[in-house]
């Protein structure tokens, strides 16, 4: 039990302050122009008087109903081993940890597949080509030749016995010894021939011949067989790398960190095991903070939550020393007896444990 200056953290001093000025009060509104040597009391007059017994009565009424014992509340105490690095108390905890959001420091790579910027995997391919290559060959036959030339012949008046072509072949023959080492085609061949009688009346003939003597002849260029299959081609082939992208990122992994929002979770006196103290110790959450069930105590129902949680609290941690723990246990149990009889509500769900921890401990 404690008091309402217990209760609001109230020293000594401050209280026997108060009672000094609400006993003033009252003995001025009696002895109004009595000189007590160091002390006078000033001259009051009826109205002041009353006002000052007034004032007096009612200050010195509340303090001394503060000074009574009324409020419970549980009391703290010495955490196990596993949890030195903090205080604990036998309230509630106030729990606050981040959210999970995104975490900057891990980002998750892009992917891409892009030849500028991740470079291109070069091969080379030999295909062999279906055709055959383009050449001026005898086969193709002659598109035209390098060198002509005009060629006549006339036998001159004979007599019968002669006749165009073997004239023209008389003139073919001698251009041929002429020009040894050509290989001459002859074309446009055109031979003809005039007659006419002597003194005598004999007939004379006169043979004419002209054609065109070509050499050097030039073929026609096309693609055959003749001039071989097509050369196998050498063809490059480029297909882009994949690689991480140097500054675009797909995202990033989701964690607890220190980027994310708080995350509020008020539970009444919840299990706070070593791993758990762990996390709230670390970057990523707030160390718990302590309350008593004093909070609570203009509430009944609300206490008597908070009381049955520190019973539960206090089993699920070891003591070094087992008195420790009863003590506790006896100080719950004795506000759950108070609350089980006092009139205020609580629900009946609350008051069945109650009445089912009182009777667990007294077994």
């Amino acid at each position: 039990m404690q008091t309402a200056f217990e209760l609001f953290g109230m020293p000594d001093e401050i209280q026997i302050i108060i009672f000094i000025i609400a006993i003033a009060l009252i003995i001025g509104s009696f002895f109004p122009g009595v000189d007590f040597g160091k002390i006078k009391v000033p001259n009051f007059g009826g109205a002041s008087r009353a006002i000052l017994f007034f004032c007096g009565i009612l200050i010195l009424s509340v303090a001394a109903a503060a000074r009574y014992p009324a409020f419970y509340v549980a009391e703290q105490y010495i955490p196990p081993a596993a949890f030195t690095a903090q205080s604990q108390c036998s309230g509630s905890w106030l729990l606050r940890e981040r959210k999970i959001c995104e975490d900057k420091s891990q980002p998750i790579p892009l992917i891409v597949t892009d030849g500028e910027i991740c470079g291109w995997d070069v091969s080379y391919v030999t295909v062999q080509p279906t055709g055959y290559k383009t050449c001026r060959h005898i086969s193709h036959g002659v598109e035209r030749f390098a060198n002509s030339e005009n060629v006549n012949r006339q036998s001159g008046w004979r007599s019968g016995g002669s006749s165009q072509p073997e004239q023209c072949g008389i003139m073919k023959n001698n251009y041929a010894r002429a020009h040894t080492g050509r290989d001459i085609v002859w074309t446009n061949e055109r031979s003809s021939e005039s007659s006419r009688k002597d003194f005598f009346g004999h007939v004379q003939y006169n043979y004419k011949c002209s054609a065109i003597a070509n050499w050097n002849a030039i073929y026609h260029n096309i693609a055959s067989e003749a001039c071989g299959r097509l050369d196998p081609v050498r063809q490059e082939s480029r297909d882009p790398k994949q690689c991480e992208h140097p500054t675009k990122f797909a995202g990033y992994h989701k964690t607890q960190n220190v980027n994310c929002e708080w995350n509020e979770n008020y539970g009444v006196a919840p299990a706070i095991t070593e791993e758990l103290f762990r996390r709230f110790t670390s970057s990523i959450a707030e160390r718990p903070v302590c309350i008593t069930c004093s909070e609570f105590s203009g509430n009944a129902e609300q206490m008597a939550g908070c009381l049955i949680g520190n019973f539960k609290l206090i089993h699920q941690v070891e003591f070094a020393d087992g008195s420790a723990r009863e003590k506790l246990e006896n100080e719950i149990i004795g506000h759950l007896k108070v609350l089980q009889n006092v009139k205020r509500p609580i629900a009946a769900q609350t008051r069945e444990q109650i009445t089912a921890l009182i009777a667990n401990t007294q077994k």
